[in-house]
């Protein structure tokens, strides 16, 4: 019989609610899975996300920066915040740009005085204009600075104690060197603002000083046998007590900031402006915002008593600008900067600058430290100093101040002092602007007068003008002529023929010389007395105690170097040409060829440091050897300066400071030539006949001619090793 048939209806419902119930486990499951699948594929992407902008922002910290983020990471990182510093030992400076460290402003006695001091009321519209200039070359949108990385391990320096705050503010006249030296790769802006290449600031209150001649003399006792230092430390004594520069020299806290770079072989240095710093203890904030304004000078000077604080702030200020004024008016300069060791960042331009990278808005870029110090400089650098003649003109027509500044600093309590707190400016004109736009090529300032350039821009200043990297002759002497042959001026010192190989023989003569060397030195002294700007041109920087000229002769065209010095060390320039006198069998072949000296009879005025009285007329001798010397050609460099030294030594004469800087290379006749006698010590007794330089024979041993030889010697193969990035001792 066969089994029952099951009922599969039944079994159908029965196994229905768990299959339902299994499938739904499988499907949540499933969906979970999927759930946790995607959540976990989000989080991956948003770690990719993440990550890139970690990567996106880290690459933005190291790339080089543009000019706008330059300024403004500046701003948020040195500036914003920085501590005030007021007390007197808490603010020394020292940079490598600016070596020397702040003095006291009590030098404004004696100094020159301007009658009025008046606001500078287009200063924002010339500023706007410089920043046109820039935005209007594309170059503001190049990467060419130190990366915002580089800027915060730089403040942390700061923060750290390694760096002073006054430190940190002087390093704005080395970021806008930076700067200035980066816009001179653009020939748009190199010409549009003469740019040279770079701007060095250099402070000059030691520069061809009596004082700093005892201290060189110091130094080279150890080089030097008994009767030289006996005579030269006489010399710098007698020359201290001499000095006439008094306090007419540049200070310890002023600067000069030149237009400066290199034309082949020759370095440019054309004076721009000059720069003060004042320090908390010494120009309290409070005196400023009392006493900066529209005055009179002579009304300021008169004191009285129980004057009101204003009138003692203002003849403070007045002091202070006093001394800057007084170095620009020497140096022939239109511009000149007094900087405060102070930063304010509250209502000039805020704990931010208000600029972003990626949208286009009012900022305050140019009110930064760096963004007012570039357009500034832009601006002085412009110009070019004033002749010697309207220097003159304007020490003699101008008044000198007879108040001493720490009598006037005294004469205010300290109970009297007006608060420091910041004070807004009345002329918000230059804080309503924001000419640092990317986007629009024009400037965009709130004042309508801002918008199109004003009526001091010439059409000169429109016009490109020669760019200042055309290249020139090494030899290229004052007024465009090239400098006079060795061979030539021998000719005019003996009377002798023409060089044909002079490159001014034809306003010479016609086969010899037309004039002799007394006539020269007469004719030269005529035409400085009446013109000491139209060939006659600095032609390097100051020595120890002089400087080198080029001078030429019109209209007979000698084209020569002049080494001036001030008459505090007339005594060494006169020593130093009865050394070339006793060197005259060598002239034009080891030395410089030695026409003479004249007094002025105006004083050259230079770059307001000093006055330079007399001048020695010497030939081109060449460039410094170091320019030259490798380590491929130091064998044959050396041979030629110990043959120039040899035949010093000959003539029994020990140069005293025979060093690569006082030694020249003539490219073009191949040989050494040395200069700068004026610590020559001149032996005693007949002089030995001229013997050839490749000659061997027995030096006579007065004082240390092999130590003399032996030391240049191995100063040229420290210079040689150099050049490889030999460390060398």
């Amino acid at each position: 019989m066969a089994p029952p048939l099951a009922n599969y209806e039944v079994l159908y419902q029965e196994a229905k609610p768990i299959l339902e119930a299994a499938e739904q486990r499988i499907l949540e499951e499933a969906e979970a899975e999927c759930k946790s699948a995607k959540a976990q594929c989000e989080a991956a992407q948003a770690e990719c996300k993440a990550a890139e902008q970690r990567r996106h922002e880290a690459v933005e910290k190291v790339r080089p920066t543009t000019l706008p983020e330059f300024l403004n990471a500046c701003h948020n990182h040195f500036h914003s915040g920085l501590p005030i510093e007021t007390d007197a030992t808490d603010t020394t400076p020292s940079t490598p740009s600016t070596p020397s460290t702040p003095g006291n402003a009590a030098h404004a006695n004696n100094k020159l005085r301007p009658d009025r001091l008046v606001w500078w009321a287009d200063f924002p519209t010339q500023q706007a204009a410089i920043w046109e200039d820039l935005m209007e070359s594309g170059f503001a949108s190049e990467q060419h600075f130190t990366s915002v990385h580089g800027l915060e391990k730089m403040i942390e320096t700061v923060e750290k104690g390694y760096m002073s705050s006054c430190a940190l503010l002087l390093s704005v006249e080395q970021h806008v060197s930076v700067i200035v030296q980066h816009l001179h790769s653009n020939q748009q802006l190199r010409r549009k603002f003469g740019l040279q290449g770079l701007v060095k600031v250099q402070n000059h209150s030691n520069t061809l000083s009596p004082e700093s001649q005892l201290e060189q003399a110091m130094e080279h006792m150890t080089l030097s046998g008994p009767r030289l230092q006996g005579k030269e430390t006489a010399e710098a004594d007698d020359a201290a007590h001499k000095s006439t520069a008094g306090s007419s020299r540049p200070q310890a806290n002023q600067f000069c900031a030149y237009n400066s770079g290199n034309n082949r072989s020759a370095q440019i240095r054309i004076p721009a402006f000059i720069l003060e710093y004042q320090e908390p203890h010494e120009l309290p904030l409070g005196c400023i915002y009392q006493g900066l304004g529209e005055m009179e000078l002579e009304e300021v000077l008169r004191a009285h008593e129980d004057e009101p604080l204003r009138d003692r702030s203002r003849r403070l200020v007045a002091a202070a600008i006093t001394q800057t004024f007084s170095y620009m008016v020497r140096a022939g300069l239109e511009y000149g900067t007094v900087h405060y060791f102070l930063s304010v960042p509250k209502g000039d331009v805020g704990e931010m600058t208000g600029w972003t990278s990626d949208i286009e808005g009012p900022n305050r870029l140019h009110l930064t430290a760096r963004g007012q110090m570039l357009a500034f400089t832009l601006q002085a650098l412009k110009t070019r100093p004033r002749s010697q003649q309207w220097r003159i003109d304007a020490v003699a027509l101008l008044s000198n101040w007879e108040v001493v500044y720490q009598e006037l600093l005294d004469a205010i309590p300290e109970r009297d002092t007006v608060s420091s707190e910041y004070q807004p400016p009345v002329d918000k004109t230059f804080l309503q602007m924001s000419p640092v736009q990317l986007r629009g090529r024009r400037v965009q300032t709130s004042s309508p007068s801002c918008r199109q350039r004003e009526t001091q821009h010439d059409a000169s200043d429109e016009e490109p003008g020669p760019d200042p990297d055309t290249p020139s002759r090494q030899s290229e002497g004052a007024g465009g002529g090239q400098y006079c042959t060795q061979e030539c001026l021998r000719g005019l010192v003996e009377g002798g023929l023409l060089d044909s190989s002079c490159p001014n023989v034809t306003e010479h003569g016609e086969t010899c010389h037309q004039i002799d060397r007394p006539t020269f030195l007469t004719l030269m002294g005529q035409q400085l007395a009446h013109d000491r700007d139209t060939d006659c041109d600095p032609a390097s920087k100051p020595g120890s105690c002089g400087v080198l000229v080029r001078v030429r002769l019109r209209p007979h065209g000698y084209t020569v170097v002049a080494k001036c010095t001030p008459a505090y060390f007339l005594h060494r320039l006169q020593h130093e040409e009865s050394t070339y006198k006793r060197l005259l069998p060598i002239q034009g072949t080891y030395v410089p060829v030695c026409l003479g000296s004249i007094e002025l009879t105006t004083p050259y005025m230079y770059e307001g440091i000093t006055e330079l009285t007399h001048m020695l007329f010497l030939s081109f001798g060449g460039d410094p050897i170091s320019r030259h010397i490798t380590m491929e050609n130091k064998e044959i460099l050396s041979n030629h300066v110990e043959q120039s030294a040899c035949a010093i030594h000959n003539l029994q004469v020990l140069h005293g400071d025979l060093a690569p800087r006082n030694i020249l290379w003539d490219e073009e006749a191949k040989r050494a030539m040395v200069m700068d006698f004026e610590r020559a010590y001149i032996m005693q007794g007949p002089v030995p006949g001229v013997v050839a330089a490749n000659q061997k024979q027995e030096q006579p041993h007065y004082g240390s001619y092999d130590e003399e030889l032996n030391r240049v010697i191995f100063w040229l193969s420290g210079i040689a090793c150099s050049e490889l990035g030999v460390i060398w001792p």
